[in-house]
């Protein structure tokens, strides 16, 4: 009889989407209620008086990015939503690692920035993830199109439009 030896443990998972908590590290989970647009996986959340919403203004406050919830998809089904509903409860990863979107080439180590305004990025989506402020010419923070998170960084490097590994390296309420 033989017996199989487990001969090592990756501490992130081989497949990859977006919204999924990819480190076996501590990571920091809670839960808010979505009050005033539907969100899908891997999206940067702001705070609002009574719940959470998705970041698409300069003046939000980023809380955290929605987990993806194995019950909320089923790969086997098209049918079944794959976005949060308004007055849902929704997981928030407040610290940790998580994949998402890149809008921008990214590179490790590099803060992030959440756009929220038309600029020159690729897909324009109020709330993408990319590496710089996407400044439309002009001098100043005032013709800039995406806000800096501190304390947010991209853990991998990673060409427009691919999953990337962020990291959120305090807790945010």
């Amino acid at each position: 009889m033989s017996t199989i030896v487990q001969s090592g443990v990756s501490l992130y998972a081989n497949a990859r989407y977006a919204g999924q908590i990819d480190t076996l590290q501590v990571n920091n989970v809670t839960d808010a209620i979505l009050d005033t647009a539907v969100a899908g996986f891997g999206v940067p959340l702001a705070r609002t008086a009574t719940g959470v919403k998705p970041f698409t203004l300069v003046g939000d406050a980023f809380v955290g990015f929605t987990v993806r919830k194995h019950t909320q998809t089923n790969a086997y089904n098209s049918t079944t939503a794959t976005d949060y509903a308004i007055g849902a409860s929704v997981p928030v990863l407040n610290m940790g690692y998580i994949i998402v979107t890149a809008e921008s080439n990214v590179v490790k180590g590099g803060n992030i920035f959440i756009r929220f305004g038309v600029g020159t990025g690729a897909t324009n989506v109020l709330g993408s993830i990319r590496a710089d402020a996407d400044a439309t010419g002009g001098v100043g923070e005032d013709e800039a199109t995406a806000v800096e998170v501190p304390g947010v960084v991209f853990a991998e490097s990673a060409s427009a439009g691919e999953l990337v590994r962020v990291a959120i390296t305090r807790i945010f309420e």
